[in-house]
């Protein structure tokens, strides 16, 4: 039993090392994880959503602006189509008068 203390000491130590130097990679793998989050990805990804941020009034107003135009657009040509409507009348009127114009001359 004596004999065998050494050997399990030994073995204990040798097990203890070990698990502490798969700590300190792990440790050591996660803080460079980290690190690079923190100063590649994280940035970029902040750099990205402010962007984006920014441009929303741009987009907005692009936006507003189409909508006037297209709302302009549908005014003239509803303006354009009520002229021509309204001058029916007058139109048709003139038909008559030149129809009764040339039955009058024969």
């Amino acid at each position: 039993v004596v004999a065998s203390v050494p050997d399990t000491v030994l073995g204990v130590a040798t097990s203890t090392k070990d698990t502490l130097q798969e700590v300190a990679t792990s440790t050591k793998d996660t803080a460079v994880g980290v690190a690079t989050f923190c100063t590649s990805t994280l940035p970029t990804a902040v750099k990205g959503a402010v962007d984006t941020i920014e441009q929303i009034p741009t987009t907005v107003q692009q936006t507003t602006t189409a909508a006037k135009e297209t709302v302009d657009e549908t005014v003239a040509a509803t303006q354009s189509f009520v002229e021509t409507v309204q001058a029916i009348p007058g139109t048709i009127q003139q038909v008559v008068e030149d129809t009764t114009e040339v039955v009058d001359d024969v």
